[in-house]
């Protein structure tokens, strides 16, 4: 029972950590690639089918962890998006400063975007979840955007300055900090057309989830329309 509790608490750690999982799963693999290309290697054959056996182990538990976190990322997107109704106004919203800019980049996957930029101006910090964007009648989403499952609304994710692309699922704003997402529109329209719905707010609902330290936090749930 102690040997598999052990094994357990090993398979949890490794599937809990990409970088372990891959720095494991190159360890392993340079190993394999020892034993083949360097077979005077003294390294008995015990070992050899070991590292064989801590090969397919470490390939399974990166398999499993993305497959987690995937599942995770759902919950998340799907729990976010539902927390949209009965939480009392703070006001704060208001001092968030909301900057558009309009985006056709010809090389890109996505050819025509909205970049949203948020501003916290509320003078107290504020945690903030996005939950989707409901793309209006007035425009089309692209077809490659990705849908929350369940629900109307597409996937919004926050800039990641560390890995360089909109990635967070969550971000944490002091006061003047600021931080962008963007909407993926149809590539067949112009960018006098974008410019013209967004001049009637007709092209898409944003909703986030916010947590304001007022001092002590404050939950709100807000939209935002474009």
């Amino acid at each position: 029972m102690e040997s598999s509790s052990t094994w357990a608490s090993l398979v949890n750690a490794v599937i809990s950590s990409t970088k372990l999982q891959i720095v494991v799963l190159l360890t392993v693999l340079a190993l394999l690639l020892a034993c083949h290309f360097l077979p005077d290697l003294p390294i008995e054959s015990g070992y050899r089918t070991a590292a064989v056996g801590a090969g397919v182990f470490a390939l399974v538990a990166l398999v499993v962890g993305r497959a987690q976190l995937w599942s995770e990322r759902v919950r998340s997107s799907r729990n976010a998006a539902q927390k949209t109704e009965g939480f009392a106004a703070t006001g704060h919203w208001s001092n968030v400063h909301i900057r558009l800019e309009i985006e056709t980049p010809e090389q890109a996957k996505f050819k025509r975007k909205i970049r949203i930029w948020l501003t916290n101006r509320a003078g107290v910090p504020v945690t903030i979840v996005p939950a989707g964007v409901v793309v209006n009648g007035a425009l089309q989403p692209d077809r490659q955007a990705e849908r929350i499952p369940g629900t109307e609304r597409f996937v919004t994710k926050f800039y990641d300055r560390t890995a360089n692309s909109h990635e967070l699922e969550s971000v944490y704003l002091r006061p003047n900090d600021q931080v962008d997402t963007w909407v993926g529109l149809d590539p067949k329209y112009t960018r006098d057309e974008i410019d013209a719905a967004l001049s009637k707010k007709a092209v898409c609902t944003l909703h986030f989830f916010c947590v304001w330290a007022d001092p002590l936090p404050r939950p709100e749930s807000v939209t935002a329309s474009i």
